[in-house]
């Protein structure tokens, strides 16, 4: 018995439309309480469970891995990251041993850096999490010494 192909009720792409019903879910679940209150069956599990079911199609049918996608862009950002606190504590110790003389400068440098990284953090990572894991290895390598208050 020969499978017949599936008869879609859009024109897209299969990837456009499960990407436009992906997102259409994400801010669903943002705003799931409004959502329940006007219609009771889409409470918990009916949204994370359609979200699931359209990350499965994803891979089940199109044979995407999101997650594999995400995974090498989380060793991506590591890694940047790494190199990035390494540099940033580099200079660091150069501000200090620049500025011994005049502390008022030496602080105002070390402080403006410290707005610089906790404003631009979450902003590039679009996530609080690896904002604060951020901050706090930067308190880890005593990056803002005494000037660094959380």
């Amino acid at each position: 018995m020969a499978t017949q192909p599936l008869k879609r009720a859009y024109t897209g792409k299969d990837v456009d439309m499960l990407t436009a019903c992906g997102t259409i879910i994400g801010h669903a679940i943002d705003n799931k309480t409004f959502l329940i209150s006007k219609r009771s069956n889409w409470a918990d599990p009916f949204l994370p469970d359609l979200k699931t079911r359209i990350e499965n199609a994803f891979s089940d049918f199109l044979g995407i891995d999101n997650a594999k996608e995400m995974r090498e862009a989380t060793a991506v950002v590591g890694g940047i990251q790494k190199n990035a606190l390494r540099d940033v504590a580099e200079f660091k110790v150069q501000i200090v041993e620049d500025f011994k003389k005049n502390k008022k400068r030496r602080d105002e440098i070390l402080n403006r850096l410290e707005q610089t990284v906790c404003e631009l953090a979450p902003t590039q990572l679009r996530s609080h999490s690896s904002s604060m894991r951020i901050t706090v290895r930067l308190k880890e390598i005593n990056f803002f010494g005494a000037l660094f208050v959380i």
